[in-house]
């Protein structure tokens, strides 16, 4: 599961470093898709594994369930939109207006 989801293409390679232009963004969206696809590769293993009777209750499974509450979390909190744009917004809205 975890090299469906993992960055093993050189087109996943190749892509952000032309679209980011800097080499510390690039890594960084490398790490944060292996650390995601290890994340969602835990939840999958800990969860089918408890289900199946494959695994017992471990610290690992709390990690996986601690993981899937953030998860839908972020799926499912309010959504916050700003009150005022910030001066750096407020000038790229003039300059796209005009």
């Amino acid at each position: 599961m975890l090299s469906t989801f993992s960055a093993h293409l050189a087109l996943q390679l190749s892509v952000p470093s032309r679209e980011m232009n800097n080499g510390r963004w690039t890594l960084f969206a490398i790490a944060w898709e292996c650390f995601t696809a290890y994340c969602v590769s835990l939840v999958i293993y800990q969860v089918g594994g408890l289900v199946t009777g494959e695994v017992s209750f471990n610290p690992f499974t709390i990690v996986a369930f601690i993981l899937i509450l953030v998860g839908l979390w972020g799926l499912f909190r309010p959504y916050k939109e700003a009150a005022t744009l910030s001066d750096s917004e407020e000038l790229a809205v003039e300059k796209a207006m005009a």
